[in-house]
């Protein structure tokens, strides 16, 4: 570890962020026992709630498919921010030791990282995995009515609606 003002210029620090700072296990096991019950109830709120407007008939959320959407979720969640994250905090470590930083700059910096991570991206994350969760939910109770063969795309014109997603308002698919 580099004292205040000792220089590192031009040396990668880290390839790997220390468990200390970061330890993806710890992460993959909290998320697990948190998130996994809350996308299951998502889920299963949002189908239970079609199945009952649109009287689809009970919906099973031990099917196969639920299940392996819940996986795959959580898989991507575990595997995809944790890299996201790890790789930022790299960048302002290794930064930091460019620049001959000490301790209470590095320091600073990965609060950064945390801080922008509590600030936008939580908030963008469930709102994405609620929408996420409730789609899965509604596409899966539609599968198991044996009912619905097809479903029309609708998009939220607003600004934060992808291009892709208007282009597709309104399709229909199977």
């Amino acid at each position: 570890s580099p004292g205040e003002g000792s220089s590192g210029e031009g040396v990668e620090v880290a390839k790997e962020l220390p468990a200390s700072i970061f330890n993806q296990e710890d992460w993959v096991a909290e998320f697990l026992s948190v998130v996994r019950p809350i996308l299951m109830a998502s889920l299963t709120i949002a189908a239970n709630s079609h199945s009952e407007t649109f009287s689809l008939g009970p919906f099973n959320p031990d099917m196969t498919d639920v299940q392996r959407w819940i996986s795959d979720r959580v898989a991507f969640w575990t595997t995809k921010v944790n890299q996201e994250t790890a790789q930022l905090l790299l960048a302002e470590i290794n930064e930091a030791q460019q620049l001959g930083e000490g301790i209470k700059a590095i320091q600073a910096r990965v609060e950064k990282v945390f801080n922008f991570s509590e600030s936008f991206r939580t908030e963008r994350i469930a709102r994405t995995e609620i929408i996420a969760s409730s789609n899965a939910g509604h596409l899966a109770v539609y599968r198991q009515s044996g009912v619905v063969q097809e479903k029309m795309w609708f998009a939220t014109n607003d600004e934060r609606t992808r291009e892709t997603h208007l282009e597709a308002h309104r399709q229909v698919v199977a």
